[in-house]
């Protein structure tokens, strides 16, 4: 488990992962993952994660019926966004929205709950992590950790 989450940067048309040799790594040094646009304009996930969007003070996510995986990171998001009392709705995403979004962030078994503060070299709402990431991130992080004590169910103890 990562203590804090380091925002990332997107770039649509690279997108490509850090460690591949095609990489742009030295044209977009933050570039680490690209949301999958399944050939429409509508985004399903970012490369191995699940994508979040806030707009308006509502956490968005696509349908698992978007062709996404269904994680379980997704899962536990979607539940701590409800016990604080953040609305949530599970429904298509415009890739044009992303644009225009206060917040964006990924999630996942790699990503845990990583922040996006630039898409295509624009600013996500005011280019700093945003309060509801940062909110769900603290929760998730401290829930992995077991220093908030909810969701045990989620934990599995591992001993030397």
């Amino acid at each position: 488990v990562v203590d804090s989450p380091r925002p990332i940067s997107l770039d649509w048309n690279s997108g490509v992962p850090l460690k591949s040799p095609t990489s742009r790594k030295r044209k977009m040094p933050n570039c680490s993952r690209k949301p999958v646009d399944r050939g429409f304009s509508n985004v399903s996930e970012g490369g191995g994660a699940n994508v979040f969007m806030v707009r308006e003070g509502v956490l968005t996510t696509p349908p698992v019926t978007a062709d996404i995986l269904e994680g379980v990171t997704r899962e536990s998001i979607l539940t701590l966004a409800k016990e604080l009392g953040i609305p949530t709705e599970e429904r298509v995403i415009d890739r044009t929205e992303l644009y225009v979004a206060d917040e964006v962030f990924f999630c996942g078994t790699g990503a845990q709950v990583a922040p996006c503060v630039e898409i295509d070299r624009r600013p996500v709402g005011d280019g700093a992590i945003g309060p509801i990431a940062k909110r769900i991130g603290d929760l998730y992080f401290a829930i992995a950790r077991g220093d908030d004590k909810s969701h045990a169910e989620w934990r599995t103890a591992v001993y030397r």
